[in-house]
């Protein structure tokens, strides 16, 4: 959230969707294999991502980092990575629909404690929003039906193939991100787009 307020939403997305880590988590702790296949579609990807992410000063010609976009998506793929690998072992019991719920919760009950905490945002105010923006209800569904999914596919997969698989949510959100908030895409993202499907496309077709 904290990045999306510095950057494009390409930007972001890209880079918090490099699930390295929890490839790595799930390698190390639940003793998945990581096949050629996945290390040489996932280096596709990767590329296909830099190219999304990284800004070039029109001026110097040279490529500009800084703290906001880099640190802040880069810490939440660290989170999320290492956080959906766990869920593979709490599926095992829960199930998907109600790890979901459970998750979803938490997430409502820890938002509403840090806004009332940080007074940035009275609860008063915080209620009218969800009855004057129906953004929120649509925002909220979506976001529990990307969980329960998610979930569904770490009982059939490997934390490997669901991360790689996940790339598709580059061209997904950067279509989105014309059609709501009328962000242009340039021909780089566009570039690191195909380099993205080219990866999926190789995971599924190398056996």
């Amino acid at each position: 959230m904290a990045s999306l307020k510095y950057k494009s939403i390409a930007v972001a997305v890209s880079l918090s969707s490099i699930n390295f880590f929890g490839i790595l988590a799930a390698v190390v702790f639940l003793g998945e294999v990581f096949l050629w296949k996945h290390l040489l579609s996932l280096a596709i990807a990767t590329i296909g991502i830099l190219i999304i992410s990284i800004h070039f000063n029109d001026n110097r010609k040279k490529i500009k980092f800084d703290f906001h976009s880099i640190l802040l998506p880069i810490l939440a793929s660290v989170f999320w990575g290492v956080g959906y690998t766990l869920f593979k072992i709490s599926l095992q019991w829960m199930g998907a629909l109600t790890l979901g719920i459970v998750i979803e919760t938490v997430v409502l009950l820890v938002a509403l404690l840090l806004i009332i905490k940080c007074k940035k945002l009275s609860f008063k105010n915080f209620i009218n929003a969800y009855t004057i923006t129906p953004h929120f209800y649509i925002a909220g569904l979506l976001l529990m039906m990307g969980s329960l999914f998610i979930n569904i596919a770490l009982t059939k997969m490997s934390i490997a193939t669901v991360n790689i698989l996940g790339f598709f949510t580059f061209p997904v959100s950067i279509v989105s991100a014309y059609v709501i908030s009328r962000e242009i895409s340039t021909i780089k993202e566009w570039v690191g787009i195909v380099f993205i499907i080219s990866s999926i496309i190789f995971l599924v077709v190398v056996k």
